[in-house]
């Protein structure tokens, strides 16, 4: 089983999945992810550290939070990242490390840690947001208190987050930066939904609303996915960025001007 998600912003970027299993998607009202339920979210997630109500950033002229990006990160997630990096740096005088979501085998993130979590990354925060977040917005969530998700589409989006977060950064004499326990930030997208060129094979086209759509083809294969990316080419489309066999799956971006 394949299946493609469509994503269209104002640039139209069309986002392809080569998946072997389905992928939710919380925009659609008929299906919904088969996932735990908030509080079991919570307790799953929870920081065994007294919470303060605050988000701290750095004690004592050292971080106390790591910023983290997928190891397999898209070239949009990759500027936003610099630039947080950049940003963060800029705010407390302080270098911050560049640090991936990767993990050996065995290994497993740390619950307690804080962490800056920037676009799609192995963490389960991340994918819960992402899941439970539509395609027409994009913003900022801090769970549980240890754990700030920044969720995006495109560079522009991400630059904006990462200005509101510095913004909400407050700092103390003794060098203390943080940020309040609550914050967070929903936006709306300028997304606009364009037609796309049809996938070769049978598939099931479901309109998700919020400037989404969602195919899936019951029986495709690698050299069908290849020749579709070359027929949005032809069509006009640029590829914007890609992931390639992560898994098994296949994932790329494509835009075009409107």
């Amino acid at each position: 089983m394949m299946n493609i998600k469509m994503k269209f912003i104002r640039l139209l970027a069309l986002v392809l999945a080569f998946l072997t299993f389905i992928l939710p998607f919380s925009a659609c009202g008929e299906e919904e992810l088969e996932s735990d339920s908030e509080s079991d979210f919570e307790e799953s997630f929870a920081s065994d550290e007294a919470y303060d109500g605050k988000f701290p950033i750095l004690k004592g002229g050292k971080y106390t939070v790591r910023a983290i990006m997928p190891n397999l990160a898209t070239n949009v997630e990759r500027s936003v990242y610099t630039k947080l990096r950049t940003s963060l740096g800029n705010k407390t005088k302080v270098n911050v490390d560049s640090n991936t979501d990767f993990l050996k085998d065995g290994e497993s993130h740390n619950k307690n840690e804080y962490v800056i979590l920037v676009g799609e990354t192995s963490y389960k925060e991340s994918a819960w947001v992402y899941e439970k977040t539509n395609a027409d917005t994009y913003g900022i969530q801090i769970l549980n208190g240890n754990r700030m998700v920044i969720y995006f589409s495109t560079e522009s989006e991400g630059v904006k987050l990462v200005n509101e977060l510095m913004s909400a950064i407050e700092s103390d004499e003794n060098g203390y930066f943080w940020v309040d326990g609550n914050f967070a930030v929903e936006k709306k997208t300028s997304l606009k939904l364009e037609a796309a060129p049809s996938y070769p094979t049978s598939t099931t086209k479901v309109d998700c609303g919020d400037d989404t759509t969602m195919l899936y083809a019951k029986s495709t294969n690698l050299s069908t996915y290849e020749s579709y990316c070359n027929t949005l080419k032809s069509s006009g489309y640029t590829e914007y960025s890609r992931r390639d066999n992560v898994n098994g799956n296949y994932y790329r971006i494509y835009t075009k001007n409107m």
